[in-house]
């Protein structure tokens, strides 16, 4: 029994009804029941997350999980390494970007530290003004700086690395043995 046929006979539900879960139209899907067509790799991560549910929830499914059939297993695995290398890629980049955020919110920090520094202890002579235009003109900079890696960009950015590093260990839970 393919888990299509497996789904559709344990919920009750028609073609139709599933195939508007998938977002498909009822011919790919009943193209994919009979081995005609694969499923979208999108599709097929919700067809296994209701088999799962059902296998899960159902008592009397117990000693008859379906299974899917090699060509399924290996397509589903394929998908799912897909996201793999795909959530891992934005893993690794939103870990970049929050890296390059800190280090820019710490120099605009240190930067209006040591012009504070400087403005508490100027110095006299010809290079006291051209010093004070200087750091009232990087001043700005800095508080720019500061403004747009603040805390609240920097905790988006932390809960999306959140839900990539999630993302990646539940994907990864859900490769199958063929």
């Amino acid at each position: 029994m393919s888990a299509i046929q497996f789904v559709r006979q344990k919920l009750g539900i028609s073609f139709a009804q599933l195939a508007d879960y998938f977002a498909l139209p009822i011919s790919q899907l009943s193209m994919s029941q009979s081995g005609r067509r694969t499923l979208p790799a999108k599709a097929n991560v919700l067809l296994m997350r209701l088999v799962n549910a059902i296998n899960k929830l159902e008592p009397n499914v117990a000693n008859t999980n379906v299974k899917p059939t090699g060509l399924e297993t290996a397509q589903l695995n394929r998908q799912i390494l897909d996201k793999i290398q795909v959530t891992t890629l934005q893993l690794a980049t939103a870990k970049k970007n929050m890296a390059i955020l800190n280090q820019k919110h710490q120099q605009g920090q240190l930067f209006l530290s040591v012009a504070n520094y400087l403005n508490e202890n100027p110095i006299t002579g010809s290079e006291a003004t051209r010093e004070e235009l200087w750091l009232n003109a990087l001043i700005g900079d800095a508080n720019d700086i500061i403004t747009k890696t603040n805390y609240a960009n920097r905790a988006f950015l932390e809960l999306q690395i959140k839900t990539l590093e999630f993302t990646l260990a539940e994907t990864k839970k859900m490769q199958l043995s063929q």
